[in-house]
Parts: C-alpha cells; structure tokens; sequence
C-alpha cells in the first residue's frame, strides 16, 4: 500500500501543480488517504509485538535471558576520556 501510495504522489507531482491527479480531490483520496488507512489499519490489528515470544521481555538485571541488554554505566574513567573529545 504504501508503495501504491509513493507511485501515484510520483506520478501527481511529474504531471506538475496543475496536473490531473493534483486538481482532482477524489484520486488523492483513493491513492493516497485509502492506502494509508490500509496501513494503519493493519498495525492497529496486526501489531507486530503479537508475534514476539512470549519471554522477549524476561531479562534479568545482568542482561541475561532472552537477548542481551545494553550495559550503559561508564566509571570516572570513561567520563574523564569523553570530555578530552
């Protein structure tokens, strides 16, 4: 859909701002409002997140389990080496 969408706003803006689609209201909202409604529609229904497994968000506070958390704690070090960039 969303490539339907991107051919036709390619296709209305080739033809100029006062080309056929452009001055026609009914082919933006065939070609351009439909298809993202489509889109939206399916992520409101369809939401990716459903399938994930179920343990996804089971990590424990070493960042073992299922994936790996980022570690984002830096000592006196690090933060002595940043302010040198």
């Amino acid at each position: 859909m969303i490539i339907l969408r991107a051919v036709y706003r390619v296709i209305e803006l080739a033809q100029g701002w006062r080309g056929y689609l452009i001055t026609h209201e009914v082919y933006f909202y065939c070609l351009d409002t439909a298809p993202m409604i489509v889109c939206m529609a399916v992520w409101v229904f369809g939401h990716p997140g459903i399938t994930l497994p179920k343990d996804v968000s089971k990590v424990d506070s070493r960042g073992e389990g299922y994936g790996r958390m980022v570690n984002l704690s830096f000592d006196e070090g690090d933060v002595n080496e940043m302010r040198t960039l």
